[in-house]
């Protein structure tokens, strides 16, 4: 392929950008998630007190995997598809473990259902992803890699 196609090819399709900023959202509602745990309950069982930190840590670091995603990255997709759904089915069970220890929280149920339609999103995009890192590739074989 030629420079200027591998050039068109970077063009990052709306599917792509709407997943990442998804996942961006879904990381800041888990981080919230696990702010809101922190400071409104105490747990007995380190293991369920564990749960909040990992909320902090996997909120951070969605809402990383997020930018990567909105900027056409692939292993960032895949790794949003791997914590994605850790944290989409964890985060749904232990927000019924939080009402069923008597805090109802509206944003426990929401990040991880956001999160999944944003799994969802990044799956549906894969292909796209994969052909801008192959031109991505290309390019910085011909020394124009520039950061793109």
């Amino acid at each position: 392929m030629s420079i200027d196609a591998d050039i068109a090819e970077l063009r990052t399709p709306s599917l792509v950008r709407g997943a990442g900023a998804l996942v961006s959202l879904a990381g800041m509602l888990t981080l919230l998630t696990g702010l809101q745990v922190l400071l409104t309950m105490r747990f007995r069982s380190p293991a369920f007190g564990a749960v909040p930190w990992a909320e902090l840590a996997g909120g951070l670091v969605l809402l990383y995997l997020g930018t990567a995603v909105y900027r056409a990255r692939f292993g960032a997709a895949l790794a949003t598809l791997g914590l994605g759904a850790l944290f989409g089915i964890g985060g749904f069970v232990w927000a019924f473990l939080l009402v069923g220890m008597g805090l109802v929280s509206l944003v426990a149920f929401a990040a991880p259902a956001l999160l999944l339609c944003a799994c969802l999103a990044t799956l549906v995009g894969l292909r796209d992803l994969r052909r801008i890192d192959a031109a991505r590739r290309r390019l910085a074989e011909q020394g124009l890699a520039f950061g793109v």
